[in-house]
């Protein structure tokens, strides 16, 4: 593919937002099919970037992955397409609809919502872990995957994400925002606002009586679910926002009702993401300051290396949207004794704190 040609080949439109159209289209370099989601005007750049650069770090497969970003070129050449100089983002494809509870079939429902917990969860856990929020979890943002021989969700959509401990809601659906979103005094965590409308929207998938109704918390105080799946959504329902369980925790209890094994390969790969969402915890704040309109060097070797020059690359993307320009060279090295203290606690958690503190170098 000659440099600088438009390597997405534009398909149908799937849809149009309040800031933002939705394609189908074929990345030209690896043949997947990728969703372009394309800015309306040049205003929404900023936007765009804001949502592009909190998808960087993400690694799980309950979030549709970003695969690139920028403004569509001259030579995009597609007439009913969208026109040059407007924002896109390059979304992973995902082959599924939308969520409806309201129409969800009544057998399949407790089996649905526990893969929801699951995959959401997994999603959120992700985000959480990088100090993200979604933002505006519910059910048009969760897709179900076609084909697949039980359910599976991703979740989409970041445009509200936010940083966790944001105390205002950017936006949202007003069904899905918590108790003290509305209390005028503090809006709360966004994480703990992440993990009520996980919970309303669980309740959702199992009850159609809660899906349809107007004051779907009065309709749940009489609602019985079942235990496994009561044990999820009542906590994540808690009144008091410190008191609502991780999305972590929400994903394993699910996967644990599901009675789903987990294999030696499944095994290594959560740990893998594992490792790779504790890095970026520590390191996110200083690779996208790095990375907004500098040449970024990675001079980092191994798994950490590779790492780190796929998310560079794809800030460097992100970077032409926000108009920024590179203006000299910047140096990602080791993390120093310090940082690999940091890393290694975020990876542990709490039982770190025993561990003797690091010499300095």
């Amino acid at each position: 593919m000659p440099a600088g040609a438009f390597p997405y080949d534009l398909a149908e439109p799937l849809g149009r937002g309040a800031s933002a159209a939705v394609y189908r289209a074929r990345d030209l370099r690896t043949g997947a099919r990728v969703a372009l989601k394309v800015g309306h005007d040049a205003r929404v750049r900023q936007l765009l970037a804001d949502e592009a650069e909190l998808l960087v770090f993400a690694d799980s497969p309950g979030v549709a992955r970003l695969v690139g970003a920028g403004l569509i070129p001259d030579s995009a050449g597609h007439a009913e397409g969208p026109a040059p100089g407007l924002p896109y983002l390059a979304l992973e494809w995902v082959d599924g609809v939308a969520l409806d509870p309201r129409h969800a079939t009544t057998g399949d429902r407790a089996q649905m919502a526990l893969a929801v917990a699951r995959d959401a969860g997994d999603a959120l856990a992700s985000l959480h872990a990088m100090g993200v929020a979604h933002g505006d979890v519910k059910p048009s943002n969760v897709l179900l995957v076609n084909g697949s021989r039980a359910p599976r969700a991703v979740l989409v959509d970041l445009g509200l994400g936010a940083v966790v401990d944001e105390a205002v809601p950017r936006g949202g659906t007003v069904r899905y925002l918590p108790p003290e979103s509305f209390d005028g005094a503090n809006g709360g965590d966004a994480r703990a606002r992440d993990l009520w409308a996980l919970g309303l929207l669980l309740a959702e998938i199992a009850c159609a009586d809660v899906a349809v109704a107007t004051e779907p918390l009065s309709v749940l105080q009489t609602t019985s679910f079942s235990p496994e799946l009561d044990a999820i959504v009542r906590p994540l329902l808690a009144a008091v926002p410190a008191a609502r369980p991780s999305a972590e925790w929400a994903a394993r209890r699910a996967r644990e009702a599901l009675g789903e094994p987990e294999s030696a390969p499944e095994r290594r790969e959560r740990r893998r993401r594992a490792v790779r969402r504790a890095y970026f915890a520590v390191r996110r704040p200083e690779v996208l300051r790095a990375a907004r309109g500098v040449d970024v060097r990675v001079g980092v070797s191994g798994i950490a290396g590779d790492w780190l020059r796929a998310s560079t690359s794809l800030l460097a993307e992100i970077a032409v949207l926000r108009g920024a320009a590179a203006d000299d060279a910047r140096e990602l090295g080791d993390l120093d004794a310090l940082g690999r203290a940091r890393w290694l606690t975020a990876l542990v958690g709490s039982p770190a704190a025993r561990w003797p503190a690091p010499r300095a170098e």
